[in-house]
């Protein structure tokens, strides 16, 4: 899966994993439910963002109590692609 593949809700929740003047590493928690500029975050979201991380494995996720919760790993376009 590759970026292009993403909708934009997984899109929009994955883009806070890296600040937006800054390249450091963020953490983002929205609920299932939420809109995030006009896009519904649901437990869809959270399964293609997982199937995402298997091509691009750096950040983290996870889904804790009908929350999503993503992580960057490392300051944005550190590593080798």
């Amino acid at each position: 899966m590759k970026w292009k593949d993403l909708t934009m809700a997984s899109r929009c929740v994955l883009e806070r994993c890296w600040g937006l003047h800054t390249n450091d590493p963020q953490t983002y928690s929205i609920p299932l439910g939420k809109t995030l500029f006009k896009h519904r975050v649901t437990l869809d979201t959270f399964t293609e963002i997982i199937k995402y991380q298997k091509h691009f494995p750096y950040f983290n996720a996870k889904l804790e109590e009908e929350m999503i919760i993503v992580s960057g790993i490392g300051q944005y376009g550190s590593w080798d692609i």
